[in-house]
């Protein structure tokens, strides 16, 4: 029901033809109970990266993940940390952000973070159509679900039209990380 190609054919039981799969993760992010996995994509892989980022992140005062949709991000940007970025923030690139989940948007909290912010590209211009409307009916859960567990919603953020930016990309990471160490101190 959720392939923007409209891919699967469902009889006794879906078939995805891996051929004709364009490989978005729609269907693997929608799925409720993570029944569908990419070829070729770890389901951990995601949650390791968050590990990973957060422990070279050991120490800072906040620790800020975050999730970049890397199609329209130079490639020199994709290789790791930044020089720009404030103290305490990691960035974790995607080749589209279609993929991730409102789980893998709250799993930071889970593993140490204080906040996550999630930079897309301009609307619209996703590599695979409906991206948009589905990132953030899963940013709303995600937030949904952080304030039923007690956690701020406004701790993650979603922000259109910087993925590519580099500058304003660093910008809305400070800005983010100066929110997080102000709302410690009140």
């Amino acid at each position: 029901r959720v392939c923007p190609f409209d891919i699967p054919e469902v009889s006794e039981v879906a078939e995805i033809s891996s051929a004709l799969c364009q490989g978005c993760g729609v269907c693997a992010a929608e799925c409720p109970g993570n029944a569908i996995v990419m070829a070729g994509y770890m389901l951990d892989a995601l949650k390791n990266d968050v590990d990973a980022a957060l422990a070279a992140l050991n120490g800072a005062a906040k620790k800020l993940v975050v999730f970049v949709s890397g199609h329209h991000a130079p490639a020199a940007l994709w290789g790791g940390s930044r020089s720009d970025l404030p103290p305490g923030a990691r960035e974790i690139y995607l080749p589209s952000l279609t993929r991730l989940s409102a789980h893998e948007m709250i799993y930071p909290f889970e593993a140490g973070a204080d906040g996550v912010l999630v930079l897309q590209c301009e609307r619209g211009a996703d590599r695979y159509p409906g991206v948009d409307a589905r990132l953030a009916r899963r940013f709303d859960l995600a937030r949904e679900t952080l304030a039923e567990i007690g956690i701020s919603p406004e701790r993650v953020q979603l922000k259109y039209g910087l993925a590519g930016d580099a500058e304003a990309s660093a910008a809305a990471v400070r800005e983010m990380m100066e929110a997080l160490l102000t709302e410690r101190k009140s």
